[in-house]
């Protein structure tokens, strides 16, 4: 599910189906080139650090083109920025990128939000959120470094979140050299106040959800008001606190429920 269009998909396929065209913007999820270290390569553990589980099992309904998930229906879009440029955008087109991320600042630091209690948490989680907690190539180790899987970032870090101006222009500009997750995906803030970076199609009241033996948590869309359960893939999500299989650890303990995700 990690190819992910910048626009919507115009194809006979259901939604689940990734596409690999040539506008796909960078995938959330991890790339893994050495197989036999499997999921220890893996950056995010959204559904739990087991996805072999039996609950991850996938099915089909009557329909071949219903795929049957379980999972965590975490919570609703509430707002959402604008788009943030490709990196091909920043650099041919000499589109803008400061303009925006100061309007997603404005948006972090004016919701009420019970997730970040103080400015300082907001601007952590809010520069965390958009680097999708991972380390910068040439800024936070160096460049031309050979196959580096990308890393977490430590709790604390130089740049995260920067404490001068100059600290936050080398940030920037680290930033516009690297093809990143935010390239072409837009900053928005859910329901409950949390941080997330969400594809460049999002609507509001689209849900984010964690599906069992997922990496990262996915955007889904009802298909109509009648049909709870019914959904279409919008695509991979970053949802700062959750990355780590927080939303689903009562689940995974068997003390509540998974919920049933419909995918056509």
């Amino acid at each position: 599910m990690t190819g992910e269009p910048q626009k919507s998909k115009n194809l006979r396929l259901p939604s689940w189906v990734p596409d690999f065209g040539p506008r796909s913007i960078t995938p959330i999820s991890s790339f893994l080139p050495y197989h036999d270290l499997g999921e220890s390569q893996r950056v995010f553990m959204t559904a739990g650090p087991d996805r072999s589980r039996s609950l991850s099992a996938i099915q089909f309904g009557d329909d071949p083109r219903t795929l049957i998930l379980q999972g965590h229906l975490f919570d609703v879009v509430s707002q959402c920025g604008e788009k943030y440029p490709s990196s091909d955008d920043i650099g041919l087109a000499g589109h803008k990128n400061r303009p925006i991320l100061d309007d997603w600042k404005n948006m972090a630091i004016k919701t009420q939000s019970e997730m970040y209690h103080s400015s300082n948490a907001k601007d952590d989680a809010f520069w965390r959120t958009i680097l999708t907690d991972r380390q910068i190539e040439g800024l936070h180790f160096k460049e031309n470094a050979g196959w580096n899987p990308a890393q977490r970032l430590p709790a604390k870090i130089e740049y995260i979140p920067p404490k001068t101006t100059k600290e936050e222009r080398d940030l920037l500009q680290a930033m516009e050299k690297r093809q990143l997750c935010l390239n072409g995906r837009r900053f928005c803030i859910t329901k409950k106040g949390h941080f997330c970076l969400l594809p460049p199609t999002v609507s509001k009241k689209d849900v984010i959800c964690v599906l069992l033996g997922g990496e990262v948590p996915y955007l889904l869309r009802r298909t109509d008001d009648q049909s709870q359960d019914s959904y279409t893939m919008v695509g991979e999500c970053y949802v700062h606190g959750i990355m780590d299989g927080e939303a689903v650890a009562d689940i995974l303990a068997g003390k509540d429920k998974a919920d049933i995700f419909r995918l056509r």
